[in-house]
């Protein structure tokens, strides 16, 4: 067998491994004061019933958060030291957390059965997502779908690895469009109003980080995709500018976004 194949199923074996022991010991009890962060962001008045809901959200996220985030930069980790190179990858640590929202979002579809509850009127993207989340991805996606064909073709066949910052914008825009589709479609099981207004808070939680994930994921494509057309253009000094972008603004919007304070419960 191929050396460099067996190195890499070690390298991956590895970082699996680790992800999952950080994944098994992140099973930690809720603190009060997430619970009551939580409340105070999405207006969400605590009962015992609903603070149970939201601390299972809580501990189901962080642990597919922690695992993700942890094969992540491991896998970066590894990678960079094999080329005889110490980085960590932005772009591979906000994917890993981009992951872990789906898988929290799967799982937590899996811990509400039940029949669906009937609607007067069907959830909208407006009441779960605040208008900057909603600009910013909608942004994101309008820039980076024209940009990533300008550089098919002026790459062509030398596109030096952008296969992947060239995907980017339209697969996570697919998927992030899709899974807050479901989210807001997901079966609302018969429970008091305390529940009921507990859920549609996870609700907003969970869409407000996967729009926060997908428009860093997009954001860094585009990052990539303009320093290859600018080196085209030989104009590499300009490109150097996008780098406080891509370590500064991105993060801190991307944060800001997931964070906000929601609007009024629907």
């Amino acid at each position: 067998m191929d050396f460099v194949l067996v190195n890499q199923i070690l390298t991956l074996s590895a970082c699996t491994s680790i992800a999952l022991l950080a994944f098994l010991f992140a099973d930690a009890p809720v603190p009060q004061a997430d619970l009551d962060r939580f409340a105070r962001r999405h207006h969400l008045t605590p009962t015992e019933n609903s603070s149970s809901q939201v601390a299972t959200y809580i501990r189901v996220t962080r642990r597919w958060r922690i695992g993700c985030l942890f094969f992540a930069i491991c896998l970066s980790v590894v990678t960079g030291l094999m080329q005889q190179q110490l980085n960590l990858n932005v772009t591979a640590v906000i994917a890993g957390l981009f992951a872990a929202v789906l898988l929290a979002e799967i799982r937590m579809a899996g811990l509400t059965p039940g029949r669906r509850m009937a609607a007067l009127t069907p959830r909208r993207l407006r009441d779960y997502l605040h208008r900057t989340g909603r600009i910013a991805l909608t942004t994101a996606l309008v820039v980076a779908v024209p940009l990533s064909v300008l550089v098919l073709f002026v790459g062509r066949g030398d596109l030096k690895g952008l296969w992947v910052a060239i995907l980017t914008p339209a697969v996570v825009g697919t998927i992030s469009v899709w899974s807050m589709h479901r989210t807001l479609r997901r079966a609302q099981r018969a429970a008091d109003p305390d529940q009921v207004e507990a859920d549609n808070a996870i609700r907003r939680q969970s869409v407000q980080t996967l729009a926060a994930c997908a428009m860093a994921l997009i954001a860094y494509a585009l990052i990539n995709q303009l320093t290859f057309l600018l080196d085209t253009a030989e104009a590499p000094e300009t490109a150097i500018l996008l780098i406080p972008i891509g370590l500064v603004v991105v993060p801190w919007f991307a944060r800001s976004i997931a964070t906000r304070p929601s609007p009024a419960a629907p």
